[in-house]
């Protein structure tokens, strides 16, 4: 999902969390991309420790101001997904639109170019870097969001909040709004916000938007009992 859409609403969301007393030691940003969600979670919680994954390793360049600025990020240059392996990353014209559902045919049909890239699963990184369960996750893997919860199940039940990156009218991908709904319904967590909304700009309809889920027993939100 393209990290400058005109709906997102992260600045709301995270003022949100701050207000109520959200601490987050650990954030991973799953397809970080060029950075975007990380620096506006930065501005709110300067002092957490950041882990950046994203396939396309050149793009870890535009994330070294933040670093010579002195804050705590790590970068790890990989592809996630529900099992360790090797995969094709088609390369799309913007780069945040580059993923691994496309076949070779598919690919060259498009005039566009693949390179193999590692995959890995969340919890064998966390495990391997020794780094804590995060208390916030953002996944955003165009539609391999799922794929990547299911490699991630030492997070389940202790992170307490996670974005993933949802389809509307999108078409043909797993990540459906329903299906991630009734999945994170199922690993015991509740929507509690809608982070960015992605329109086509060819049609204006709603294509693809994130939504922020919060895990059930978290107080973070207890205080709030009324609309007023």
């Amino acid at each position: 999902m393209a990290a400058t859409s005109a709906d997102a609403s992260w600045e709301s969301f995270f003022s949100l969390l701050q207000r109520q007393g959200f601490r987050p030691r650990q954030i991973v940003d799953v397809g970080a991309n060029h950075g975007l969600w990380t620096r506006g979670a930065l501005q709110h919680f300067p002092t957490a420790e950041f882990l950046l994954i994203e396939p396309q390793g050149q793009l870890e360049a535009e994330v070294q101001d933040l670093v010579r600025q002195g804050f705590k990020l790590r970068w790890i240059s990989a592809g996630v997904s529900d099992a360790p392996g090797r995969l094709p990353l088609t390369i799309a014209p913007q780069d945040c639109s580059s993923n691994f559902g496309m076949t070779p045919e598919a690919a060259a049909a498009h005039g566009y170019q693949q390179t193999t890239v590692e995959i890995r699963t969340l919890d064998e990184i966390l495990a391997t870097e020794r780094l804590p369960v995060p208390d916030m996750l953002k996944i955003d893997a165009e539609g391999f969001d799922l794929k990547v919860l299911a490699g991630a199940s030492d997070c389940i039940g202790k992170t307490d909040i996670i974005l993933i990156e949802a389809g509307v009218c999108a078409m043909g991908i797993e990540n459906t709004m329903a299906a991630v709904m009734a999945r994170m319904t199922e690993l015991g967590y509740k929507l509690i916000d809608v982070t960015d909304l992605n329109r086509s700009p060819r049609h204006g309809v709603l294509w693809l938007c994130e939504l922020a889920f919060m895990r059930c027993g978290c107080p973070l939100l207890e205080k709030i009992s009324s609309y007023q």
